[in-house]
C-alpha cells in the first residue's frame, strides 16, 4: 500500500514556534511531530510515501531523508487550500488504495494499524471531541458505517470527528478533482468522501482515541502534561 502525509500547513496557531520551523518539525515531548506518522507507516511496511509540503518544504525533506529510508517523494501543494487540494496534489504518485495521515498528529499506539486493517472500501479515523466544530463531523448509518461527513459545521449534529487520517479507495482522486470549492474557498475532503459513499463505496470508522491533533501551543502543553508532568514542568519553567 502507498501513503500520503500532509505537511503543507503554515501552523499560524503554533506561532512563534512556526516562525522558525515548519509545523511538522515542531517538537512535542522532545520529538518532532512528523516522526509519529512516518514511523507508524514504516512499522506497517509502508515505505512508498508522498509528502505534500509547502511552507519551509526543504527543511522537511532534509529531515525525512536524513532520518528514514524509503521511496519518498515531496510535492508542493497546488491550487486551492484545504486537505482536498493537498491530497489531490499527490494524485500522480498514488495508483491504488492508499493511507492518508496528517503530518501534525501524534498517533496513539495501534491506531494507524487499526485504520490500515479496518473493513470496507475505505476507512475514517475518528474520535469523540468536545470541540467538533474544529473538525469534520462523522454521521453513521444503521450499519455503523459512515453516512456522511460535514466539514467544520457551525452547529454540529455529532461529536464523532475525523482525526488522524483516512484509508482511501483509488477513486477518491476522481471525486476530489470534481468537487467545487466550499464556502471557505477550499476543497474539502469530506465532500469527496460523501460522493464516494453516494457512488457505493463503504467507509468504516476506526478509533483514533488518544491521538492528538497538534494545532496550538496549548495542545502541546496538554499532551506533555498528560504524558509526563515532569516534561510539562520543564517546558513552562
Amino acid at each position: 500500500m502507498q501513503a500520503v502525509v500532509l505537511c503543507a500547513g503554515r501552523g499560524n496557531r503554533l506561532r512563534p514556534l512556526t516562525d522558525v520551523l515548519p509545523k511538522p518539525l515542531v517538537k512535542v515531548a522532545d520529538r518532532e511531530i512528523v516522526r509519529s506518522p512516518v514511523e507508524e507507516l514504516l512499522n506497517l511496511g509502508i515505505n512508498d510515501i508522498t509528502f505534500v509540503v509547502k511552507y519551509r518544504s526543504a527543511e522537511i525533506e532534509d529531515f525525512i531523508r536524513k532520518n528514514y529510508s524509503g521511496e519518498f517523494r515531496f510535492v508542493d501543494q497546488i491550487g486551492l487550500g484545504g486537505t482536498g487540494a493537498a491530497i489531490l496534489s499527490a494524485r500522480d504518485h498514488v495508483s491504488d488504495e492508499f493511507m492518508m495521515l496528517y503530518g501534525d498528529n501524534v498517533f496513539s499506539p495501534g491506531t494507524v494499524r487499526a485504520l490500515f486493517e479496518a473493513p470496507g472500501d475505505g476507512a475514517v479515523g475518528v474520535m469523540r471531541s468536545p470541540e467538533p466544530e474544529r473538525y469534520g463531523c462523522v454521521e453513521l448509518n444503521a450499519h455503523g458505517n459512515v453516512r456522511r461527513i460535514v466539514e467544520k459545521p457551525k452547529a454540529p449534529d455529532s461529536n464523532l470527528v475525523v482525526v488522524g487520517g483516512y484509508r482511501f479507495p483509488p477513486d477518491i482522486m476522481q471525486y476530489l478533482s470534481t468537487i467545487a470549492p466550499s464556502a471557505r474557498g477550499e476543497l474539502e475532503t469530506p465532500d469527496a468522501v460523501n460522493l464516494s459513499i453516494e457512488a457505493g463505496s463503504t467507509y468504516s470508522c476506526s478509533s483514533m482515541e488518544g491521538t492528538i491533533d497538534i494545532a496550538t501551543v496549548e495542545d502541546i502543553a496538554r499532551y506533555e502534561a498528560a504524558l509526563c508532568p515532569e516534561v510539562q514542568s520543564r517546558s513552562t519553567g
